[in-house]
């Protein structure tokens, strides 16, 4: 793409549309013995909405795919999020797995400035002799869930302290939680979901763009934004996308690209069957591969960056493919 046009992903504003910034997801870790499961869903629950926001993404151990190893999934969430929720019960003392791994990592990322490691007291124990017992528990005065009156009440009171945290490391999250690009800028429009990438540039001296071809452009820009693709110079992509499907597959899907690049401004709306994925995908895989796959694994296509790509090595510049 030459001329004005290259220009459409840096213009201000997109039509009638309104540009909102996104701070990067938070990451949150479950923690939890399978023993209570059904409290960790209630909790869950609460956060939901939250996660269809883009301002966190939930992950828990039922999310690994069937056939994988489980521990090296678990290990490798653990060590990436910027908050790890303790679940705190008998169960969760006695297990092995819960209190010597999880808990042990999740303290030294803690102790680091790495993570926000947060207790939630879902039953009466002794967790004021473990080592974790230092730190500000919830819910108010750690109250056990179980012994609240009203347990949806609770659940939500819990929900919205762990997204205060949410709202303070987003000022500046943990250091593993991702890497800044200082070249790309991701925006969403209201009323959608999907990121938008805007490339920042700055015209040519000399360069003047006709009041009434502007409007055109923006137009265009209007039509294209949702479906922009970026390439950097070492040609790798950069671009949002969205799929529908099984559960399962879409678990499945989600792995597979991880295995080639990273996700980024991801969520997945697991309470349905189909359900959704959405992400920001950034590797070597094209959106026309990336949709190919997707059909291979039975998923339907929501909405994937199209070919337009746009070069960022050097700003006023741009190319097509």
């Amino acid at each position: 793409m030459d001329g004005p046009a290259a220009y459409l992903l840096g213009v201000r504003r997109i039509s009638s549309f309104e540009e909102v910034r996104i701070p990067k997801p938070v990451e949150i870790f479950f923690s939890y013995s399978h023993e209570d499961e059904a409290l960790m869903n209630e909790l869950r629950r609460q956060l939901v909405i939250f996660e269809r926001q883009g301002r966190i993404i939930k992950w828990h151990d039922r999310q690994i795919p069937p056939g994988t190893e489980w521990e090296p999934q678990i290990d490798e969430r653990l060590r990436s999020s910027a908050i790890v929720l303790l679940l705190v019960s008998p169960a969760f003392l006695e297990s092995r797995y819960c209190y010597d791994v999880e808990v042990g990592t999740a303290l030294e990322r803690h102790q680091r400035g790495l993570a926000r490691v947060i207790p939630v007291i879902l039953r009466p124990c002794a967790w004021d002799a473990s080592p974790f017992s230092v730190l500000q528990a919830l819910p108010k005065d750690a109250k056990p869930i179980t012994q609240w009156p009203d347990r949806d009440q609770v659940c939500l009171d819990v929900a919205r302290s762990i997204m205060a945290v949410v709202d303070e490391l987003q000022h500046g999250t943990p250091g593993e939680s991702g890497s800044k690009r200082p070249s790309i800028e991701r925006r969403a429009m209201k009323g959608d979901r999907i990121p938008r990438i805007l490339v920042p540039f700055a015209p040519p001296k000399g360069i003047n763009i006709p009041p009434g071809y502007q409007r055109r452009l923006n137009q265009i820009s209007a039509q294209i934004a949702r479906d922009s693709a970026v390439r950097d110079p070492s040609g790798g992509y950069l671009f949002p996308a969205q799929f529908r499907g099984a559960q399962s597959d879409l678990l499945a899907f989600a792995d597979q690209l991880r295995a080639s690049g990273r996700l980024e401004n991801a969520g997945m709306d697991d309470q349905t069957d189909p359900g959704e994925i959405w992400f920001e995908y950034s590797g070597p895989m094209s959106p026309d591969e990336i949709s190919d796959l997707a059909l291979a694994l039975g998923l339907v296509k929501v909405h994937c960056g199209a070919t337009m790509v746009l070069k960022v090595d050097s700003l006023g510049s741009s190319g097509s493919a």
